[in-house]
Parts: C-alpha cells; sequence; structure tokens
C-alpha cells in the first residue's frame, strides 16, 4: 500500500482494476541522494493539482514588473 502526502489515501485501494493497481499510480518526487530530504508521492488528482497551483504561481510572478 502506497500512500499519497497530500490526501493520506491509498488511491487504488478500491481499484477493481487489476492492470491499474500494477501500473505507476501516480508521481514520485525524489530529493538529491544524502540530502536529508524525505520523498512525496503524490496521487494523479493531487499531482495535477499542484501542477496548476505552480502554473498559477508562475502566472503571477509574470504578471509583476520587471526590475530595471
Amino acid at each position: 500500500m502506497i500512500i499519497c502526502n497530500l490526501c493520506k489515501r491509498d488511491p487504488v485501494a478500491n481499484e477493481k482494476n487489476e492492470a491499474v493497481k500494477r501500473e505507476p499510480w501516480g508521481v514520485l518526487l525524489a530529493p538529491p541522494l544524502q540530502s536529508g530530504l524525505p520523498e512525496k508521492r503524490l496521487c494523479w488528482a493531487c499531482a495535477l493539482r499542484v501542477f496548476e497551483a505552480w502554473l498559477d504561481l508562475v502566472d503571477g510572478v509574470a504578471a509583476l514588473p520587471k526590475p530595471k
């Protein structure tokens, strides 16, 4: 069982399709080796929410006035 770090649930726990259970179910964010940072696991729904939040952040930064 693999738990998503954001929604705290197993995304394939109730899945009836065995092929979905065997294939990658989300995104694994792995920091550099020996960095001391923990890896993060995200189900597809949470990974898409994080990606959309990153895009919104980039849009906000792009709207800021450029320094002279």
